[in-house]
């Protein structure tokens, strides 16, 4: 994805090479050729950055292995569409993946429809009959009317985003939903350390781990009002800490104890390094 910054950048080069394209080449100035040389080399540097983002093919293959089922999903996210249920008027799905939310929402008889970057989950999602359309985020919320949207949604988005490209989001979705509009952005819970270890980090596209109170915090800064924190999927009593009663038995808080520093190791002083080996087949 191209940052909020290098678009800027990129739609002034261009139009100070639409400014010199007219010059003929007896009249260009030594100042002109050095101009025009600057902006080509960092043009050149752009767009080659964008070389090094991971293939669309390959983060979807990474997503199916990684991310939570479809199944999964439509129980987690189930729990939104009381947020859209009353509203009238086009919810916008941005980075709609798989189209699980959409589908969730069309069960309910809302029109909404789909923004991703991912070709793959674009084409995924037209075959499964949701209404997407292949284009960078920023892109399509630029290009929509203000006011125009009843409602705005993601999940595991935000997280990808730089912190100047998080902050202009807000802006736009403020800007985009129309009055009594609701925006509801899901992303992973960066006070939790486990999800840190297990699941942010996995991810090698992820900006910045967010903290629930600070993206709150700026949505309220652009406007929004009855702002609130919605926690989901939570851990089992398998996965937490087992808190001792006076029901133990001595050996049984002993076994506690014993499970209770395993999970607690594994998560604070599990390897510090790490190496990949594979071999061509």
């Amino acid at each position: 994805m191209v940052s909020r910054s290098d678009r800027v950048e990129l739609l002034k080069i261009i139009n100070e090479l639409d400014n010199l394209k007219d010059l003929h080449s007896s009249k260009v100035s030594e100042d002109d050729f050095t101009r025009l040389t600057s902006l080509l080399m960092r043009l050149v540097e752009i767009l080659s950055s964008l070389d090094s983002t991971i293939p669309h093919k390959h983060s979807f293959n990474f997503q199916n292995d990684f991310r939570t089922s479809s199944n999964a999903l439509y129980k987690l996210q189930n729990r939104y569409l009381p947020y859209f249920r009353d509203l009238r008027g086009k919810i916008l799905d941005l980075g709609c993946g798989r189209g699980e939310f959409l589908k969730l929402l069309s069960s309910i008889g809302k029109s909404a429809y789909g923004v991703d970057a991912n070709p793959e989950m674009v084409r995924l999602c037209t075959e499964s009959g949701h209404e997407v359309y292949l284009q960078d985020i920023f892109d399509h919320l630029e290009y929509l009317e203000d006011d125009s949207l009843a409602g705005i949604f993601s999940a595991q988005l935000i997280e990808h985003l730089s912190s100047d490209d998080l902050i202009y989001l807000f802006s736009l979705c403020f800007r985009k939903l129309s009055p009594g509009g609701v925006v509801v952005l899901e992303t992973l819970n960066g006070s939790s350390l486990y999800t840190l270890v297990e699941r942010f980090f996995v991810d090698i596209t992820h900006k910045n781990p967010l903290n629930s109170n600070a993206i709150a915090a700026y949505i309220k800064y652009f406007g929004f009002v009855n702002v609130e924190i919605d926690f989901s999927n939570s851990f089992s009593n398998e996965e937490r800490l087992i808190v001792p009663d006076n029901q133990h038995s001595d050996a049984d808080l002993i076994n506690l104890l014993s499970d209770n520093f395993t999970k607690l190791n594994n998560v604070l002083y599990s390897d510090r390094y790490f190496a990949v080996i594979a071999n061509k087949p």
